[in-house]
């Protein structure tokens, strides 16, 4: 069965120390012991490409319940009080899906993007969209693994749904950002999604 994974990208907010930014991360780290996760990771961006989210949160639960779990656990509470008192909330973007891809590999790179349909898109904008998104796998040779997936709806601020990409290192990273297949899917994705929320995050994965 595959597992549920929450996906949640933050922006750190202004003068957050460096010093703050590794306690928050001891925090959510304690989090996989502290409660029922089947996997976890977390990250900061590489600074690739631009983006105003900064750090990525990353954990797989068995179902429904499991999720429920981690949410009333007392140590996610802690961790996620002082990561929002280091952090912009209001901006934070999250993502409750099904994931079907590969496991983390240590030391390769997760690009994730998370993004609000518009209203105004129609079916066929949303599924042009989606298309092109998925056919990035094929399109951009350093692509290394590709899922696509929409929120489940337990958790009503989330987004509507995410991309997200493995690579085997950086440089495979910054040639898909330049790739002319990924700017033309970051156009039509643009087009039916509020592209001003869209979230990005690049990181190594297993705690980069």
């Amino acid at each position: 069965m595959s597992p549920v994974r929450h996906t949640a990208l933050f922006v750190w907010a202004e003068g957050t120390t460096e010093e703050q930014k590794v306690r928050a991360k001891e925090g959510v780290a304690y989090c996989a012991f502290g409660s029922d996760v089947s996997s976890f990771d977390f990250g900061e961006d590489v600074g690739l490409a631009p983006s105003r989210h900064g750090f990525a949160l990353q954990h797989d639960h068995a179902d429904r319940a499991n999720w429920d779990a981690y949410n009333e656990n007392e140590a996610h509470a802690r961790a996620g009080a002082f990561l929002k008192s280091v952090t912009r909330p209001e901006l934070a973007a999250r993502v409750d899906w099904i994931y079907d891809g590969p496991v983390s590999a240590r030391g390769a790179v997760r690009h994730l993007a998370l993004y609000r349909w518009n209203e105004a898109a129609g079916v066929r904008e949303r599924s042009d969209a989606l298309a092109a998104v998925r056919a990035l796998q094929e399109s951009c040779p350093s692509v290394a693994a590709l899922e696509i997936g929409a929120d489940l709806g337990w958790y009503p601020p989330n987004y509507d749904w995410v991309v997200e990409a493995h690579f085997a290192d950086l440089a495979g990273v910054a040639e898909f950002n330049e790739h002319p297949a990924r700017l033309e899917a970051e156009q039509l994705a643009a087009a039916a999604t509020q592209a001003d929320l869209t979230a990005r995050v690049q990181f190594r994965m297993l705690a980069g």
